[in-house]
């Protein structure tokens, strides 16, 4: 049995997962657009941005992890 903490959880990690991938996407598109030699602040924004996404994904699948440590419905589901 999963609580739905852990479902919301789930569907966050998620979204962040995804928009970390857009964002790699993205940053590697202007790359290919602009042929930048990684000195304008155009880029230096878009590697920001990849960076960020990437933090709230890490801080997800934590939160996760977290959870399924301490909440007592999905702790005993994963004894099972």
């Amino acid at each position: 049995m999963i609580c739905s903490t852990q479902r919301q959880l789930e569907l966050a990690m998620r979204s962040a997962a995804a928009e970390a991938t857009y964002r790699h996407y993205a940053r590697r598109d202007y790359l290919e657009r602009t042929h930048s030699t990684g000195d304008d602040s155009s880029l230096a924004f878009a590697e920001q941005a990849v960076a960020e996404a990437e933090m709230r994904s890490t801080q997800a699948r934590l939160a996760i992890h977290e959870h399924r440590i301490f909440c007592p419905i999905c702790s005993n589901a994963n004894l099972s």
